[in-house]
C-alpha cells in the first residue's frame, strides 16, 4: 500500500544539463495531473522547486530528467518520480521553450565537448 499525501500542488521541473529550464505547475481534476490527460501546465521560475531539482540531478548524474514533485499541506517537498526522458510536450508548450531543438542543441554542444 502506497502511504497517501496530502497534497497542496504538483509540479513538473525538467533539467537540460543539469540546469532547471523551469517549473510548470500541473493544474487538474483527479489524483493524476498528466498533461496528456488534459491537466493544464502553467510555467514559472521558483528558485526554490528548481534548486531541490537541480541538486537531485547532480546526484544522478544525468542529462535529460522530469521531476514530479508535490507540495504537501504542511509545505515540505516530496518527489513523486523522476523520468529520464520526460514527455517535455506541454512543458514546451507552457514555457514557449523549443524542447526539441533545445534538447537537440544540448547534446550537439555537449557531444563536441567531450570529443574536445
Amino acid at each position: 500500500m502506497q502511504e497517501y499525501l496530502d497534497v497542496s500542488n504538483e509540479y513538473r521541473v525538467f533539467i537540460l544539463g543539469k540546469k532547471s529550464l523551469g517549473v510548470c505547475e500541473k493544474i487538474g481534476d483527479g489524483i493524476a495531473k498528466n498533461f496528456a490527460q488534459g491537466s493544464k501546465f502553467v510555467y514559472s521560475r521558483n528558485e526554490e522547486l528548481e534548486s531541490f531539482a537541480e541538486n537531485l540531478a547532480q546526484e544522478l548524474n544525468h542529462h535529460t530528467l522530469g521531476f514530479d514533485i508535490v507540495r504537501l499541506k504542511n509545505k515540505e517537498l516530496k518527489i513523486l518520480e523522476v523520468n529520464s526522458w520526460a514527455n517535455f510536450g506541454g512543458f514546451g508548450e507552457a514555457s514557449g521553450i523549443n524542447m526539441p531543438e533545445k534538447i537537440v542543441n544540448y547534446f550537439i554542444e555537449y557531444t563536441k565537448s567531450v570529443k574536445a
